[in-house]
């Protein structure tokens, strides 16, 4: 009986955060912190998306430029993700 009551209490919950507003959060080496507004999850993840997409690319750019023997060291500190609020 108790897991179905937990189970009642945690569906509304993971609905809500997925209906209300997110923050898309951005990890940018150069700027530190950037924090914008979304209506929805939903927005926010999509947002997420194409940030994730542009560090991808200026990764590849990077690497392609990289002269032959380079050893590449460490991982980008840039990333972006999604928060309720």
């Amino acid at each position: 009986m108790k897991r179905l009551a937990l189970l009642a209490v945690a569906i509304p919950s993971a609905a809500l955060a997925q209906a209300g507003p997110s923050k898309l959060v951005i990890t940018w080496f150069q700027s530190n912190l950037t924090v914008v507004d979304y209506p929805t999850a939903a927005r926010c993840e999509v947002a997420r998306r194409v940030v994730e997409e542009e560090i991808a690319r200026r990764a590849r750019e990077s690497d392609a430029a990289m002269p032959p023997g380079a050893i590449k060291i460490g991982k980008s500190p840039n990333g972006a993700f999604c928060i309720p609020g």
